[in-house]
Parts: structure tokens; C-alpha cells; sequence
């Protein structure tokens, strides 16, 4: 389950942060 939720997280922050160069970041700060 807690897999799930950081798949989506992630998903999210993919979405949001799609060629801003602010993927990287939110990525780094949910791991």
C-alpha cells in the first residue's frame, strides 16, 4: 500500500513539474 502512495506521489510530481526542472527536486524530497 505505502508503495502505492508513492507511486502516485510521484506520478504527481512528474505531472506538475514536467519539463520545469522541478521534478528532480519534489522527487528528491519524497525519497
Amino acid at each position: 500500500m505505502l508503495v502505492a502512495v508513492r507511486l502516485v506521489l510521484l506520478w504527481v510530481v512528474l505531472l506538475a513539474g514536467a519539463g520545469a526542472g522541478i521534478s528532480g527536486d519534489a522527487a528528491t524530497q519524497i525519497t
